[in-house]
């Protein structure tokens, strides 16, 4: 009881212990959840779900593309497995900054390929293309697209990689 209560515990911007360590090293957020007893999954839903932008945050504190896929990986993953909500995770997925950009968006500006393919997954698995194509054509408060972000801030190659996330 008291451990879950410093785990939940936030701070004045709203990150948690978890949020924290997750972005700096997965591993670190693996052993917080763990701490969480295991019958109790609706804890551990609502420490992943705590924080408002941390996945995007974690996108864009990543060392590289690698920690990036890895730590969107393991929430994404682990919050579908203990609330098996594929509609729970797309809304966790939709969450904006407040400069309405979505961790897509975010991917995209750094060029983390492998995060879109990942993120994206969990709409091809539900079939839900519509939704998938309006995340697609998601547009921040300037009006800017995930394919102007990346057009924006990289190279041909990781304009054509972004590209090939999208559907024709």
């Amino acid at each position: 009881e008291q451990k879950l209560k410093l785990i939940q515990r936030k701070d004045s911007a709203g990150s948690t212990a978890f949020s924290a360590a997750l972005r700096r090293d997965t591993a670190i957020a693996q052993c917080i959840l763990s701490e969480i007893k295991e019958e109790d999954r609706q804890a551990k839903i609502d420490v992943i779900l705590a924080d408002e932008w941390y996945l995007i945050y974690a996108v864009q504190d990543a060392k590289d593309a690698t920690s990036a896929e890895a730590a969107v990986s393991y929430v994404l993953d682990t919050l579908l497995e203990l609330s098996q909500d594929r509609n729970l995770v797309q809304d966790f997925i939709e969450r904006c900054d407040s400069t309405k950009q979505a961790v897509v968006m975010h991917a995209a500006q750094k060029g983390y390929v492998e995060v879109l393919r990942k993120v994206l997954s969990f709409y091809d698995q539900a079939g839900d293309q519509e939704r998938k194509m309006k995340l697609l054509d998601m547009e921040d408060e300037d009006g800017n697209t995930l394919l102007i972000q990346a057009a924006s801030y990289f190279s041909l190659a990781k304009v054509e990689s972004v590209l090939s996330v999208v559907p024709d």
